[in-house]
């Protein structure tokens, strides 16, 4: 049953619509039916058809909790290049220079290998450094086996060449003559007789060459000559112990033990000469020494440098060459000397061994 009619804009107390729930109420807009409607829809429709004011701002609601950590993002772009930075701090003094020296650059055996070192110093002030350090591939280095060989690899061998022309012909020789005989002269003297009986003398090979060893008795393993550093002294051999072979007849010595001068016996011919000795270097670094045959104050046809490795047991120094007798030769004769660089070194055992080639 209906309880009652009401147009939209009215809103009718509880108390008003006193009605069970068998009841409708109409709802008349304009004149004209909106809607029927059962008690208990009754609130539900007035809130839709009548708004009220708007409340106030409700309290802010507690903090929700922390939520899961979420997914690593996608790396961003590069950023563009900083500005430059300040000026750093003047960095600390460096290390003191070598006052102006300038290092002299000399050659050395390695084996096979051949190496650069420094045998001296010139052009500075104040002491100069130590010499005998070996140029390796990143500065001076003390042991020989890290020197750069500066030879170099060895290269490919070459193409074979063409073969060259033919030379021309050789003018017709002179007809040798045949030796029919060999006769030794009383004085030792060879006369050769040919086939068209003419006859020549000539010195028989013993006549004119030999050689002699000499050996130093004073300097021995249990006496080692002490050579100071930057020294030059005379090889010693005091010629304690002598072996000759057949020296030339004309010969009594190649050795003048009493000058320590080795002593050529004629003008203009050839001499070998064999120097030997132990020599110990008891340093740091490996050393450097100059081995000198001269035969004035300015002139020595024979200079060489020998590496001694740094080590207490001795190393044998074997020097062999060959020297031309000329007349400063033959009055002077010819010593042996030995220089040291920055170390000091002993000797022992000093052989010379001389041979008469022509």
């Amino acid at each position: 049953m209906a309880v009652g009619e009401i147009q939209v804009g009215d809103l009718p107390t509880m108390t008003a619509l006193d009605f069970t729930a068998n009841d409708y109420i109409f709802i008349i807009d304009n004149g004209k039916l909106a809607k029927k409607i059962s008690r208990s829809d009754f609130f539900s429709v007035v809130q839709a058809l009548v708004k009220g004011e708007k409340g106030d701002v409700g309290a802010t609601g507690a903090t929700g909790k922390d939520g899961q950590q979420g997914a690593k993002g996608s790396a961003g772009a590069k950023g563009d290049i900083g500005a430059t930075g300040a000026t750093g701090a003047k960095g600390g003094q460096g290390l003191q220079g070598y006052n102006g020296w300038s290092p002299i650059l000399a050659s050395a055996l390695d084996g096979d290998r051949r190496v650069m070192f420094i045998s001296n110093w010139v052009g500075g002030t104040g002491d100069p450094p130590s010499t005998g350090q070996y140029v390796g591939g990143t500065g001076l280095v003390s042991d020989i086996a890290l020197a750069v060989d500066f030879r170099g690899i060895q290269g490919l061998q070459g193409i074979k060449g063409d073969k060259g022309d033919k030379g021309d012909a050789g003018t017709n020789g002179v007809n040798a003559k045949q030796i029919n005989a060999l006769t030794i002269l009383a004085d030792g003297k060879v006369e050769i007789t040919y086939s068209d009986a003419t006859k020549t003398t000539s010195n028989s090979p013993s006549n004119k060459l030999g050689w002699a060893s000499y050996k130093d008795t004073i300097y021995t393993v249990a006496n080692k000559l002490n050579i100071s550093a930057n020294t030059t002294v005379v090889l010693p051999n005091n010629g304690g112990s002598v072996v000759e072979s057949s020296l030339p007849a004309s010969v009594t010595s190649l050795y003048n033990a009493t000058d320590q001068k080795i002593q050529p016996s004629d003008n203009f011919s050839m001499f070998g000469v064999r120097l030997r000795f132990k020599v110990v270097n008891s340093g740091s670094v490996s050393e450097f020494i100059n081995i000198s045959l001269d035969k004035s104050t300015t002139d020595a046809p024979f200079s060489d440098d020998k590496i001694i490795r740094t080590d207490t047991n001795p190393q044998t120094i074997d020097i062999s060459t060959q020297i031309y007798s000329d007349g400063v030769t033959l009055t002077n004769g010819l010593t042996a000397r030995i220089k040291t660089a920055s170390l000091a070194v002993q000797i022992y055992d000093v052989e010379f061994v001389i041979s008469k080639l022509t």
